[in-house]
């Protein structure tokens, strides 16, 4: 009977037994799951895209299909298609195992092993469930009678009921205790509530967060409700009110609308809005792709969450808001994670919401063809801020677009262009405005140090950075060596009993290797092939991302002479190890019969260690 397996320190509450873990893994293939966060290119026996957990603009992420498990060369993230679940979706293995069967139309059992919950996913369902209460009683509330206010509000935007239902749109009555009570009728505890922020608590007594307010829910991309958006239909402040940051909503992490997303086939574009209206009204008038940012300015972990479904984003921001250097500094932060940005300029300070109340479907699209390139549109606002009949605003003009715009741009034929646009708006030698490319240049790769610490892996993610140089006492030789002989055992039955013949599990100086290694050759004496995704199922995040990391780098060089020099080196490092351990020991040991029975394995261990270094020696392409 399989063992059940508990997959993450602090979280072992939560077991499944080892053949459903594999059941799920089975059903999960990990390029069709990376591909939901990741847009991949297939090439040669590898898929590659732009890795989600760090900034790049060089694809560095691989996605080894046949052997299931994921890499990427410049953060070093790596492991199966379940800690690549833990990772993009920042959740514990449990939650990991939970999304993956969701995905596959698995049913996993409801408790642990001998019925014992995981508490802290009691925690967040108890969260879940109170989130989805509140929007139910909204609803109620904005369909009823005590509802007619909110609802003539919505319909007077040109809502239709089919569109209200959609989006699950509610109303808080002008109450203090109306959610409260409802949702303590459905069992929901007042701790939960205000945890959630749907109550707050003043002298020990809870009361209605949201009064009065028409009421947007926030559904996350797995379809559950994480928060609210409230707007009052009086002149009192605020005019909009959200839920505040709680362990299952982050602003910053999430978009609004992004749950519809997952309803829809290939997607080609997603246009961003500011407004909970804006988002509703163009869905109503039939364009579907488009996401709402929360009141906030664009984000990393937003950028990653759009990447899933398409490279190519539409920003249609207010025309009194598009031009902002906060916004300006969120596109950018788009474009750096690999998306392609356009920007949509909405004229006579209209949002998006009237613009296609006006102009219908048919304006939006026009809207998009007219839709420029994010460098292009910086420019343009750049150039409203001077008057180029002055000489010495266009200088500033120069050295404004240079630094702000063209020192960030990497292709040279683009910036070529913009170099030549400058010179026939201004007259400045393009020489000069090169040079001041390379000024603004400079300064950025300063910044960037100075902001990193000159760390590759400042922008990881938690529990993916690689780690910091090798064991102790162990030369990168020897670490090439202990990989290439994993990878080698995974090939095959008569593969690995050549290794394992010569070498123990525990002669591997690399602990995580070490314990590939006894798996791998548990799993062989089992007469099972041992697979790579498996074995890392049996790994923390950071350990699997080594073992991934050791594998992927170990190449596909297995040719008897290389194997032998592997195991040679492998060998000869452990006595070296035991040798300079022992001189330690003999140094130090006081009992003259303990020194002699050291000095006397010391001595044989010395003759073996030279026999060994002269036959490696006389392999041919052996290096020490």
């Amino acid at each position: 009977m399989a063992q059940p397996r508990a997959a993450q320190k602090g979280l072992r509450m939560a077991f499944f037994p080892d053949s459903l873990i594999d059941e799920v893994r089975d059903r999960n293939d990990i390029v069709d799951v990376v591909s939901r966060y990741v847009s991949l290119r297939q090439k040669g026996n590898r898929h590659w895209g732009l890795c989600p957990f760090h900034q790049e603009k060089t694809p560095s992420f691989s996605v080894n299909a046949a052997e299931q498990f994921f890499y990427c060369f410049g953060c070093h993230a790596g492991g199966n298609v379940f800690q690549f679940i833990q990772a993009v979706e920042r959740c514990d293995f449990t939650e990991s195992v939970r999304i993956l069967a969701e995905r596959a139309h698995m049913k996993l059992p409801e408790g642990g092993e001998k019925g014992r919950p995981n508490g802290r996913r009691e925690h967040m369902d108890k969260l879940y469930a109170a989130g989805r209460e509140a929007a139910r009683f909204f609803h109620r509330q904005l369909v009823s009678r005590q509802g007619d206010s909110a609802m003539a509000y919505l319909t007077g935007r040109g809502l239709t009921p089919g569109t209200i239902r959609a989006f699950g749109l509610g109303y808080a009555p002008d109450r203090w205790d109306g959610l409260l009570t409802a949702l303590r009728e459905k069992g929901i505890e007042d701790g939960i509530m205000a945890e959630f922020g749907l109550v707050r608590e003043k002298e020990g007594r809870y009361y209605d967060a949201f009064r009065n307010r028409v009421m947007f829910p926030i559904i996350d991309s797995r379809g559950r409700v994480i928060g609210f958006g409230g707007r009052v239909l009086d002149d009192s402040l605020p005019k909009y009110m959200n839920s505040p940051e709680t362990p299952v909503f982050n602003k910053r992490r999430n978009l609004y609308g992004v749950h519809a997303l997952r309803k829809l086939g290939t997607i080609d574009r997603i246009m961003i809005v500011e407004g909970y209206m804006d988002l509703i009204s163009l869905h109503q008038a039939g364009f579907q792709t488009v996401v709402a940012s929360l009141g906030t300015a664009l984000t990393q972990e937003q950028a990653r969450l759009l990447r899933r479904y398409c490279p190519d984003i539409i920003i249609a921001y207010d025309a009194d808001t598009a031009g902002q250097n906060a916004t300006l500094r969120g596109m950018r932060i788009l474009e750096e994670a690999g998306l392609r940005v356009r920007v949509a300029t909405l004229t006579d300070g209209k949002d998006p919401d009237d613009f296609v109340r006006r102009h219908g479907l048919a304006g939006i699209e026009d809207l998009i063809g007219q839709a420029k390139p994010l460098n292009a549109y910086h420019m343009d606002r750049i150039r409203q801020e001077f008057d180029l009949d002055s000489p010495d605003e266009r200088v500033r003009y120069v050295s404004t677009c240079c630094r702000e715009v063209l020192s960030r741009i990497l292709s040279p034929v683009e910036r070529n262009q913009f170099v030549k646009t400058l010179h026939m708006q201004t007259g400045v030698d393009e020489n000069a405005i090169e040079e001041e490319i390379a000024l603004g240049r400079m300064n950025i790769e300063r910044q960037r140090k100075n902001r990193t610490g000159n760390s590759r892996n400042n922008n990881a993610e938690p529990n993916v950075a690689a780690r910091k140089g090798l064991p102790h006492g162990m030369s990168r030789a020897v670490a090439s060596a202990e990989r290439a002989l994993i990878r080698y055992t995974l090939t095959g039955k008569e593969a690995a009993a050549r290794v394992f013949k010569t070498l123990a599990p525990d002669a591997f100086t690399d602990p995580v290797l070490g314990k590939a290694a006894r798996l791998i050759s548990e799993q062989w004496a089992e007469g099972r092939k041992p697979a790579l995704a498996g074995i890392l199922s049996h790994f923390e995040p950071e350990e699997g991302a080594l073992l991934a990391g050791a594998v992927e780098e170990a190449g596909e060089h297995r040719d008897e002479l290389y194997i032998a020099q592997c195991m040679d080196q492998v060998i000869i490092h452990k006595i070296k190890t035991r040798l300079d351990a022992l001189t330690e020991r003999i140094s130090t040991e006081t009992d003259d019969d303990k020194k002699s029975s050291m000095k006397k394995e010391f001595d044989e261990l010395k003759v073996n260690y030279h026999k060994m270094k002269q036959g490696a020696h006389r392999k041919e392409g052996y290096h020490d």
